[in-house]
């Protein structure tokens, strides 16, 4: 009785007024003054630190601020198959789509630079110590497509670690940005190496561009999309590998629209004003201790942290990850001064997959061939070898030694049970000291492959 009284009495209000006085669940939002509360919330704890989830932007702030003033500028990438353009023209390319918005947001006069450095085949694992053979130092802009290529392996975080790490201390200072792009392969539906990525990413403050979030779940709901996004195999199916034409065009614009928000943006506010400085040597006893404050200033965002990301925790300030300076002699280098040129060799050759991805090789199917590479190890001090790892190219296993320590030779397999057929680190020698030194790798008898194959296909030695 009581709800129906209030009813009759609700409706006999006038319409116009009730309309006034009708409720709404956004209606408490109208009185919230955005305004002021962002400001609020920003002096306090500052725009960059509450927005880290995308990165810092710090560096992206610099560089779309060189784009607007017309700066001639160098944009670099570093990825496997999908950026080097498998199944798609190079214009087509996400990375080429970027570029050509870049240029187009620009002033006329500018003169900007792209470097496509990708390769087909390989990981983070090859170019954490190959990077700088494919990009050059003074890039101010550098993304890393390699979320498809890396698989949802722990390893994958110290190697793009250490990636970053070299990347962001060239002397060039360049804003980084970590692409993962659309693919259903070497990982599950939510991805393989981006898993791996995306903590590093954002420990270190760099924006993760990841074509999946919008996509994924979505796909899952329509399957038939992935004839519409991705390319198709010889017998018409979907190639969930590798992204068609419209894949790469919407991660090129997923990346440009980052970009723009960065421009658009407005000033960040620091949660700690700059104070002005006393002059060297005068103490005033009126200015209380300088704390650091719970959060960071503008002035930290483009520093590294000094621990890695996997350390535990260590409050000894002394103690910092040393900088990172790998060396590396690939052949995949576009310069022959850094490809695999063996000092000795008995039965080993240079060739190349036709397979239309460029993909060369040192190779050989010759149990008892040998190679012998002269190299400069520097402070990393670890010797490593970069080959192809297949489960279906028949291949064989490798010893590999250094100097003359045959004794101490390690087993380097090509074998694995794995749908990928990608390159591989494995670990010849940890301690060897700075300095020249010889790699020998000798193809055995032995084999691994169901199949009897022996062929042994080389990359890279990283030191």
């Amino acid at each position: 009785m009581i709800r129906s009284r209030a009813l009759l009495a609700v409706t006999a209000i006038p319409a116009s007024v009730l309309i006034l006085y009708t409720w709404h669940p956004w209606q408490n939002f109208s009185r919230i003054d955005c305004r002021r509360g962002r400001q609020q919330f920003e002096r306090e704890y500052g725009r960059a630190n509450l927005r880290l989830s995308r990165g810092s932007l710090y560096r992206l702030k610099k560089f779309m601020d060189k784009v607007a003033k017309g700066e001639s500028l160098t944009i670099s990438v570093v990825g496997g198959s999908v950026t080097r353009g498998h199944h798609v023209w190079t214009e087509e390319i996400w990375f080429s789509r970027l570029v050509e918005w870049i240029r187009s947001v620009s002033p006329r006069k500018a003169n900007h630079i792209s470097v496509n450095g990708a390769t087909a085949a390989t990981g983070s694992d090859y170019f954490s110590y190959c990077y700088p053979l494919h990009i050059p130092s003074d890039s101010n802009l550098v993304l890393i497509e390699l979320g498809i290529n890396d698989s949802a392996w722990e390893g994958h975080i110290v190697n793009l670690e250490n990636l970053l790490r070299g990347l962001l201390e060239m002397e060039s200072k360049p804003a980084v940005i970590v692409v993962e792009a659309m693919a259903f392969a070497n990982g599950g539906v939510g991805g393989g190496g981006g898993r791996m990525h995306l903590p590093v990413a954002q420990y270190y403050g760099m924006s993760f561009c990841c074509q999946r979030h919008p996509l994924a779940s979505h796909f899952g709901r329509y399957p038939e999309l992935l004839r519409v996004y991705f390319s198709q195999n010889y017998w018409g199916d979907p190639d969930t590998w590798h992204l068609n034409a419209r894949g790469h065009y919407d991660l090129g614009m997923l990346i440009a629209s980052l970009l723009l928000d960065v421009a658009c943006s407005p000033p960040p506010i620091d949660p700690i004003p700059p104070e002005a400085s006393l002059p060297w040597g005068v103490e005033d006893d009126r200015v209380p201790p300088v704390l650091p404050g719970r959060f960071m200033n503008s002035t930290e965002l483009d520093t590294l942290p000094r621990l890695g990301v996997l350390d535990g925790w260590d409050p000894d300030t002394e103690h910092r990850r040393p900088t990172w300076r790998p060396i590396c002699v690939s052949e995949q280098s576009p310069d022959a001064t850094t490809s695999l040129h063996p000092v000795m060799n008995d039965g080993w050759v240079h060739w190349e997959d036709p397979d239309g991805q460029t993909k060369p090789y040192l190779t050989t199917q010759t149990p008892g061939a040998r190679a012998t590479f002269e190299i400069e190890v520097g402070d990393v001090g670890r010797v490593k070898v970069y080959s192809m790892r297949s489960r279906d190219l028949g291949l064989g296993l490798v010893r590999c030694w250094v100097n003359q320590d045959e004794d101490q030779a390690v087993k380097v397999v090509g074998y694995w049970d794995n749908d990928a057929s990608i390159g591989r680190l494995a670990v010849v020698r940890e301690g060897v000291a700075p300095g020249f030194h010889t790699v020998t790798c000798e193809l055995l008898e032995e084999t691994a492959d169901p199949g009897g194959g022996h062929e042994f296909r080389m990359i890279a030695i990283m030191r």
